[in-house]
């Protein structure tokens, strides 16, 4: 194993050697410029050293073309392919862990050389998952680590795209902490990239978090809003939302630049799961989460028309009551009226006693907060139930018939008493018969005796009614 190392350093010793012998080697009919590019220069030619990961025959190929072709190795080097691609993203694209080696000891500048996608030489090692290249880069400068394609993605952004190497991410990161938050052409970073993978999440959400004033953390980039978009990966971006939110709950209160919390663009999107997770977090009062236009969640929901909210607007707790029922019960008339405006609650939903939210509130004393509610479900149509319209109906029945027994039973026992005296013309007659007081309670009782049992009538006949249009709406 000794033996083996010393000839691998006397090697490297020798490749050395040959190249700084290259390196200073002085052409007297041409100018020391990296600019000379009247020649055709084809990178096939040192493909198979390439792909092989051939250092020997690379150096071989380099001294061979510099020869014969009276140019400077560094002249060489700084050519480009028709990508615009170097030397160097040559060896990083066919993963050459030792030709990269050589090549960044001897030419470290083409480490910020970029070709025509804006790639340098750590980004297309990382594309290309070739994770000793990765480490023969990031040992040699750390800068570039910072450094963006085209389309503003770093070296970190390009790892979070599948599929994703952990130990490239874990690399990339612990080299250089900042890149984490560092935003691409379309405002994500490379955390919210990674939020359906709550192992690597874990890991970015360890940077620093002022990152010491160097790099900005607008709201588009907090990693709430990327975990919900992510439609696709339903299952992973609940973990996402879930794992971020125990670590960095605070930011479920911070706004986007459009003045949406993260609870709003779930409302938008449809994603109840998301939506019950941030409602669990138990905040001092949820209804109090509004957007920059004053909006709820149950706003947003309808006003983008996420038919799946409809579930959460009638869902039954234990007691069959719904949202519509709960309000009231307790008679929150503003809560019952936004409630009756959303055209998706049903008005009509019945609770497990059968009734429905006017059937409660119509069974309590008549005070100013019920008259309200009662006015509001009214307004909106809710209808009462069968069940509720025999209840409601109960008293002013049993009252009329009350008042028909009392006025039979007052006809009955005339005040003053019968006559029982032995005139047979007299005898069983009022005595005050003659009266006009007497004759007045006559009259007035006999109406009490009418309308009494009109009412009886009226109100059985209300219930029959009432009944029918009951079953026809339910």
């Amino acid at each position: 194993m000794a033996i083996n190392i010393l000839v691998q350093i006397y090697a490297q010793e020798i490749l050395n050697e040959r190249l700084k012998s290259l390196k200073s080697k002085k052409f007297p009919n041409l100018h020391q410029s990296t600019n000379t590019t009247n020649f055709a220069f084809d990178f096939a030619f040192f493909h198979q050293a390439l792909a092989n990961d051939d250092v020997i025959g690379f150096v071989d190929m380099l001294e061979h073309m510099s020869t014969n072709k009276q140019l400077p190795l560094l002249t060489i080097f700084s050519q480009k392919s028709p990508l615009g691609n170097s030397l160097l993203h040559e060896a990083a694209n066919f993963g050459s862990t030792k030709i990269t080696k050589v090549t960044v000891d001897h030419f470290p500048f083409l480490l910020t050389k970029k070709n025509i996608l804006g790639d340098n030489a750590i980004h297309v090692a990382t594309k290309n998952k070739y994770l000793k290249v990765l480490e023969v880069l990031i040992n040699s400068s750390t800068v570039e680590l910072q450094m963006r394609n085209s389309i503003g993605n770093t070296a970190l952004h390009e790892a979070m795209f599948f599929p994703i190497c952990y130990e490239a991410v874990s690399l990339l990161f612990w080299t250089n902490p900042n890149t984490a938050y560092i935003l691409n052409e379309d405002g994500k970073s490379p955390l919210c990239l990674a939020t359906h993978n709550k192992e690597i999440v874990g890991l970015l959400l360890l940077a620093p978090y002022g990152n010491c004033g160097l790099i900005r953390r607008p709201q588009l980039e907090l990693p709430f809003y990327d975990a919900i978009r992510m439609e696709r990966l339903a299952n992973n971006y609940i973990e996402g939302i879930h794992f971020i939110l125990t670590k960095l709950r605070q930011h479920a209160l911070v706004k986007s630049q459009k003045g949406d919390l993260p609870i709003h663009i779930s409302s938008k999107k449809g994603h109840i799961k998301a939506v019950e997770i941030f409602l669990e977090q138990q905040w001092h009062d949820p209804s109090k989460l509004l957007n920059s236009l004053g909006q709820n969640i149950l706003h947003v929901a309808a006003k983008h028309g996420q038919d799946k909210f409809e579930k959460l607007l009638n869902e039954r707790d234990k007691n069959g009551h719904t949202t519509l029922h709960l309000a009231s019960m307790n008679f929150h008339s503003n809560v019952v009226c936004t409630l009756t405006w959303e055209r998706r609650v049903n008005l009509n939903q019945l609770n497990k006693k059968g009734l429905t939210a006017s059937d409660i509130v119509r069974q309590n004393e008549r005070t100013t907060r019920q008259i309200l509610t009662d006015w509001a479900l009214t307004t909106a149509g809710t209808a009462m139930s069968i069940k509720g319209s025999k209840i409601l109906s109960r008293k002013p029945r049993m009252l009329s018939i009350l008042m028909a027994t009392v006025a039979f039973t007052a006809g009955l026992t005339v005040p003053g008493g019968l006559d029982n005296s032995s005139d047979d013309r007299t005898k069983g007659m009022a005595i005050l018969a003659n009266e006009w007081a007497f004759q007045a309670f006559v009259l007035c009782d006999t109406f009490a005796m009418f309308f009494s049992i009109m009412g009886v009538f009226i109100l059985i006949w209300s219930i029959i009614l009432e009944t029918e249009m009951a079953r026809v709406r339910h």
